[in-house]
């Protein structure tokens, strides 16, 4: 069991301790918290059971909540400790507002290159795209018959493809 003294650091247990009958809201608003011992006490009736006084301190080195604790409430720490736990928090913020901005951009140009409004993020087209010929397509879809699809579904066989890459589009250097 770690050897607790006025000026040295601990950090509160981060769970709420509501067996012990002083517990109160004040308390559990510090669990979690790095902070100071400044006053021990020991009861004349009870000298098995020893207070401690702690003071959490802000990000300023202000005080900013008191309160008395029992020893099984918190474990050895060090300043230190505090000011890498606070910083490594910061950091991590710091880290998240970044991956939000990089997902938002990111989103925004997959938007801009396939043509979607931002409005219909996460929405399911209804629209199908059809290619459409004037010399194939001269009746709506609903009525053709067999043939006709059979004619198309040929013509379409038997087009070259990888002849449209071999020459460069007008304009291209």
């Amino acid at each position: 069991m770690a050897t607790f003294k006025v000026g040295s650091w601990v950090q509160i247990t981060p769970h709420p301790d509501t067996r012990w009958e002083y517990w109160s809201v004040d308390h559990t608003a510090l669990t979690g918290e790095f902070g100071e011992i400044t006053e021990i006490e020991v009861p004349e009736g009870d000298p098995s059971v020893t207070y401690f006084h702690i003071v959490v301190y802000d990000e300023h080195d202000d005080p900013c909540g008191q309160q008395w604790f029992l020893g099984r409430h918190m474990i050895m720490a060090t300043k230190y400790d505090n000011v890498v736990n606070k910083n490594f928090q910061k950091i991590c913020d710091n880290l998240q507002k970044w991956e939000k901005k990089r997902r938002k951009m990111l989103d925004d140009g997959l938007r801009r290159v396939f043509g979607l409004s931002e409005d219909s993020h996460g929405e399911k087209k209804d629209e199908i795209c059809i290619m459409k010929s004037a010399d194939v397509w001269e009746e709506p879809t609903e009525d053709l018959e067999q043939d006709t699809i059979d004619e198309v579904l040929e013509i379409l066989d038997g087009f070259d493809y990888d002849e449209i890459w071999k020459c460069p589009p007008d304009g291209a250097d």
